[in-house]
């Protein structure tokens, strides 16, 4: 059961690799950090990849916190070189994205706001 979850959730992120071919990396992650699955793309450690977002995820959450405004359900990180982008699946995982430059963001983000929501009825 637990494998056929496993396959579900990396088949939700390939196809959302193949849908949004800006998409460098993505990685679905429980509520405390624990990698469920990743694509890597071009990003060859799978380890460093879920850290990052990990670290991503954990500042937004402080910040919420600090500036009493509540948990992140979305994080958007516009860099010089492409985006980040966290969507809450649920109360217990996010999924998160890289990106790179030139991505149309507005077609982006709702390809992988449908994709947290498959992931949703999965997790």
């Amino acid at each position: 059961m637990m494998q056929d979850r496993e396959n579900q959730l990396m088949e939700l992120l390939v196809n959302l690799a193949d849908s949004e071919p800006k998409i460098t990396a993505c990685a679905v992650l429980s509520s405390d950090a624990f990698p469920l699955a990743s694509w890597c793309g071009r990003h060859e450690d799978e380890k460093d990849l879920s850290r990052f977002f990990s670290e991503v995820i954990a500042a937004a959450e402080r910040a919420g916190e600090y500036f009493k405004i509540g948990a992140a359900d979305r994080i958007y990180l516009k860099a010089k070189n492409g985006y980040l982008v966290v969507f809450q699946v649920n109360e217990n995982a996010h999924l998160a994205c890289a990106l790179e430059a030139g991505a149309r963001m507005d077609d982006a983000l709702k390809t992988i706001k449908g994709c947290a929501s498959k992931l949703a009825e999965v997790i």
